[in-house]
């Protein structure tokens, strides 16, 4: 009988084994993979969080540095300003100091203890709260830190702004005139406009207001920044920055020349015929307007208008003198009248303007003779020479200039005329005498009757048609038939009613010049002196005469500046900006309240903003801010509508669900899977064993022999065989990646061994435990009789006692 209960009890050994090699699995994937102490054990000795600051960054912003300069390489336009290996003490900086490693490991182990029991079915719901204002606290602080540390300032302006102005500078492309502004002298300006005290004051306000704001300590904020003194820093600033582009020298430069060409080569005809080259307008406008001149007139206006910007003056008077301009002016226009030939122009305009008032056709003068408006014309070119009109128009400029700048408060130009006017009588009456001439010498000589009908008293009053060259006695005798009749030449002349002399000597040029020649001189004095004046004056109010009401309210204007300067106001500022209704004057005002008070910006802007966008944008910023100041939570019904909004249906959740819960249960039910053993143990045990002792020996025996067998297999086994492949699949792994993804596979070796120790060493060394108990009661058999006698001694002495 026995015999046949000891096969029975062998054949339970080998069922017993692996159900206790079972059992060992359950009991340690249980106490390690379904228990969030396990996961949060591994994750303090794998320190992640650390790791990920001290390795997985430093990785991700090298393999992003990588990419940058690869993308830069293809696009440098497409591609972000700046390394990201620049920023990266930066940014680790910022996230560790918002994000502390300790941080992370409260708020993972809180999350791992709240799901982990969830999702292994212990518990039916879960609720996971992350505080966040801790965090933005702190953030707050490393945004302060990073507004203290030059580097950061460095990074914004030289690695960030100052690539994209060299960009948009290149991108606008020329300046006219050839002004250039260089990038760095652009970045100079910015700096000294927004430098880093300031920007680091203006952080710490946003800081001190907003995080507050969020943390809900505060249920509103109000950030003001102080522009004014920016606006008033901005001043010295811009004068530095036009005073490097050149803009003060652009009159001086080839490309003001060939704008000038440009302007000519479309304008036309000059007035009076003047030929004036680009050179020589290039030339005057760089005399007249020096870059001195230009720059202090530039920086005073800056440094006048300011004070207005900055809200510390109601008002402003920008002031250009213009007299000294004027003053310097005069020569210079004095030299382009000389070399565009304006003098010699002038002539013609001055002899025509005259003889259109009174010479318009040939003048008859007496013995028949005429003079024609070009003759007249010549005539006067020539009393008129260039030298006498060059003195005569400077001497007009002189005397205007005064008026002009307000030194007088009118002018009279009077050019003399009374000399030259002689001149050109005398030379009209020398040219009138000597046609006459070349007509009478050309004339056929007068026959007798034809010289008495001519000589008779009052009938020459022209030139004839023959001329009388004087007649002998005989000549004048067989004229009238009287040939050898007793008549003198007394006779004759009486007889036909001529003085003797003139018949007998004839008419001579000089005799009608003699007789006719002073009212040839009064006729031409009269006819052409008439229309030369003995001087030409012109008065301010000959001037004004010629103006209609507009133009004589621009003259005024302009004589007004002339004498007290251009003046230029916040009114007209005002006005030019489009009056006071204009949006852009309500920004003007804008920015000078701003300047004075700070440029506020409160919780209701920020609101107003957003709401812009949207409703649903507005929501989902009061959700933020609530998340901000109680804390994000999550719990099982956020998971199921988180769900069903990446497209999953409410079923794949029930069946999470519900396949949760059977694992719960299942895990419920797990001391069975000890139990069978168990009993299967005490089977073995009573079914071997007649005695305690031998039932003792026989499941010490059945245990030890299934202890060990399960610790062979999983602590000698898998570390000859299972572990070495692990490792090796491992190392195969990370040989094939690079990056982030070889700092993670390098983790993974690190991790593996401790979560491999955990679990498979955890059955190994649970084995050993049941061995250690195997041996024990092995031990209490072969020691049995020993045992039982010192149980009997003991017995006695208890009694006695």
């Amino acid at each position: 009988m026995i015999v046949l209960r000891r096969i029975f009890a062998v054949m339970l050994i080998f069922l017993f084994v692996p159900l206790f090699i079972a059992s060992s699995v359950i009991a340690q994937v249980n106490s390690t993979v379904f228990s969030a102490g396990f996961y949060v054990s591994q994750l303090r000795k794998a320190d992640v969080f650390n790791w990920a600051y001290d390795s997985v960054l430093p990785a991700a912003f090298d393999e992003a540095s990588k990419d940058w300069q690869e993308q830069k390489r293809k696009d440098p336009d497409a591609a972000f300003p700046i390394d990201p290996k620049e920023v990266d003490p930066q940014v680790t900086n910022l996230l560790e100091t918002t994000l502390p490693p300790e941080w992370l490991q409260e708020q993972a182990e809180n999350i791992l203890r709240e799901v982990v029991p969830y999702v292994v079915g212990d518990t039916d719901e879960f609720s996971v709260t992350i505080p966040l204002k801790e965090p933005i606290e702190n953030l707050g602080e490393g945004i302060k830190d990073l507004a203290s540390d030059p580097e950061t300032y460095a990074l914004i302006t030289d690695e960030v702004m100052a690539p994209e102005v060299d960009k948009s500078l290149k991108g606008a492309g020329n300046l006219p005139l050839g002004i250039r502004i260089e990038g760095d002298d652009a970045m100079n300006a910015f700096k000294a406009v927004v430098t880093k005290e300031w920007l680091e004051g203006v952080m710490v306000e946003v800081v001190d207001e907003a995080v507050p704001y969020a943390t809900g300590e505060n249920e509103h904020f109000a950030i003001v920044v102080p522009i004014g003194d920016r606006i008033e820093a901005a001043g010295p600033a811009l004068e530095e920055l036009l005073a490097a582009s050149g803009v003060y020298e652009a009159l001086q430069r080839p490309e003001f020349r060939d704008a000038v060409q440009k302007q000519l080569s479309g304008f036309g005809a000059l007035p009076f015929g003047l030929t004036l080259t680009a050179d020589q307008i290039a030339s005057a406008a760089s005399e007249v307007a020096t870059p001195e001149w230009l720059q202090a007139r530039t920086e005073a206006a800056v440094d006048g208008v300011t004070p207005y910007l900055a809200g510390k003056q109601d008002s402003f008077v920008i002031l250009i003198p213009l007299k000294d301009r004027t003053i310097a002016a005069v020569p210079v226009a004095k030299r382009l009248l000389q070399e565009s030939g304006a003098y010699e122009k002038a002539i013609d305009q001055v002899v025509d303007t005259l003889l259109k008032q009174s010479v318009s056709a040939p003048i008859a003068l007496p013995l028949g003779a005429s003079v024609t408006p070009d003759e007249v014309k010549a005539v006067l070119r020539q009393a008129l020479p260039p030298e006498f009109v060059r003195q005569q128009a400077e001497g007009m400029i002189d005397e205007v200039v005064p008026f002009l700048v307000g030194d007088r408060t009118g002018f009279r130009i009077v050019v003399p005329l009374e000399q030259p006017k002689e001149q050109a009588l005398v030379a009209i009456e020398s040219l009138v005498k000597q046609k006459l001439q070349q007509q009478w010498d050309a004339l056929p000589r007068c026959t007798f009757s034809q010289a008495t009908d001519l000589l008779k008293a009052g009938s020459l009053q022209s030139i004839p048609t023959c001329r009388p060259t004087g007649f002998s006695l005989e000549e004048m005798k067989q004229a009238l038939n009287l040939t050898g009749m007793p008549v003198t030449e007394d006779d004759i002349a009486k007889q036909v009613g001529v003085d003797k002399t003139l018949l007998t000597q004839g008419v001579t040029f000089q005799w009608l010049l003699d007789n006719f020649g002073s009212l040839l001189t009064q006729q031409v004095r009269q006819h052409v002196g008439g229309a030369v004046p003995k001087e030409f004056a012109y008065t301010d109010a000959d001037l004004r005469k010629t103006l209609n009401a507009e133009h004589e309210r621009l003259l005024d204007q302009a004589l007004g500046w002339e004498k007290s300067g251009y003046r230029f106001t916040d009114a007209d500022l005002r006005k030019a900006l489009g009056g006071e209704t204009s949006e852009t004057v309500k920004r003007l005002d804008d920015v000078r309240r701003w300047s004075r008070e700070g440029a506020t910006y409160t919780d209701s802007d920020l609101r107003t903003l957003i709401g812009k966008s949207g409703p649903d944008t507005l929501e989902t910023y009061d959700k933020a801010l609530a998340y901000a100041r109680d804390g994000f939570t999550f719990n099982q019904e956020d998971l199921r509508e988180a769900m069903e909004g990446s497209g999953n249906s409410a079923g794949d959740f029930e069946t999470i669900d519900q396949n949760r819960r059977l694992l719960g249960q299942v895990r419920g039910l797990r001391f069975i899977a000890y139990l069978i053993p168990a009993l299967l143990l005490l089977a073995i045990a009573f079914l071997g064993g007649r005695s305690w002792r031998g039932r003792l020996a026989w499941g010490a025996s059945a245990l030890a022999i299934a202890a060990l067998l399960s610790f062979v297999i999983f602590g000698v086994v898998y570390s000859i065989v299972a572990w070495p492949r692990i490792d090796e699949a491992l190392q195969d792994a990370a040989r094939d990646v690079q990056g982030v993804q070889l700092i993670a596979m390098e983790k993974a070796q690190e991790v593996a061994p401790s979560v491999s120790d955990a679990i498979v060493g955890g059955m190994a060394r649970r084995s050993l435990v049941f061995a250690f108990l195997a041996v024990v009661g092995l031990l209490a058999v072969i020691f049995w009789k020993r045992l039982a006698g010192f149980a009997k001694r003991s017995k006695p002495t208890q009694a006695a006692g």
